[in-house]
């Protein structure tokens, strides 16, 4: 999250940097970006940004929403340009 909403990344340096380590720990990366009990994140992750000292999302679906924003074109590969953190888009 501090990343996707506070940072510029180039998308080509991104995918390699995910591709990299994927393959130096042994593991393929998954299709979207997910959790894995919605439920249990959905009450852990609204606690945390009630809490949170920096801006973020303040629920779990607006969190998701931008993390599939920026995780998911990173994860296909289909990202290109930087990453505009205020506009959630990458150009």
């Amino acid at each position: 999250m501090a990343i996707a909403g506070a940072a510029s990344i180039e998308a080509e340096a991104q995918i390699a940097a995910l591709r990299s380590e994927a393959e130096r720990r042994s593991i393929e990366l998954p299709p979207v970006f997910t959790v894995p009990d919605r439920d249990a994140w959905k009450r852990g992750y609204d606690a945390e940004a009630r809490r949170s000292l920096l801006e973020a999302p303040a629920t779990l679906e607006e969190a998701l929403e931008l993390m599939a924003r920026f995780a998911d074109p990173l994860l296909d590969a289909s990202a290109r340009g930087s990453w505009d953190p205020g506009a959630g888009t990458w150009a």
